[in-house]
């Protein structure tokens, strides 16, 4: 009688647990300025035929947190986006321009990180990192597809 009682408790422990999915960008840089470089462009879509609701964490490089107020957006069935996480860039970031950016104060730099979280499947968001960068003799991109993961939230 325990063990039933046992695993029938665990059964509606486990029907009532939501997955968070997580992604996450470990550093990028982007300046305020428009025309300034290093930019950095992030680029997420929903992978999914269903919305969803998409919290957002920033840091700073050293680890201080600079996650705006309103720091939630909606990411739309099949939607990519594609932003610059510290300019408003909004001739170039279109829809994007909608994602919270990044909170300064006087020092930053806008080198950083963030992290994106909603609830659902590991898989349901996919993303890149671009970043623009000049040298001496031409502008130099790097690009990064970004991985994902998936924890257990109750």
């Amino acid at each position: 009688m325990k063990k039933s009682l046992v695993v029938a408790v665990a059964l509606l422990l486990g029907i009532s647990v939501a997955y968070a999915g997580t992604l996450s960008v470990p550093f990028f840089r982007d300046r305020v300025g428009v025309s300034d470089l290093p930019a950095g462009w992030i680029g997420i879509k929903n992978q999914t035929t269903s919305d969803i609701v998409v919290a957002i964490k920033y840091t700073r490089a050293n680890g201080q947190d600079r996650t705006p107020a309103a720091n939630t957006f909606l990411l739309q069935a099949q939607q990519a986006v594609s932003y610059r996480p510290v300019c408003d860039d909004s001739a170039t970031e279109g829809p994007g321009a909608a994602v919270p950016n990044m909170t300064m104060q006087s020092g930053d730099n806008g080198n950083g990180s963030v992290t994106y979280t909603w609830v659902g499947g590991n898989g349901d968001i996919v993303g890149r990192y671009l970043e623009w960068e000049s040298s001496s003799l031409s502008y130099v991109p790097s690009m990064y597809l970004l991985p994902n993961t998936c924890s257990a939230a109750g």
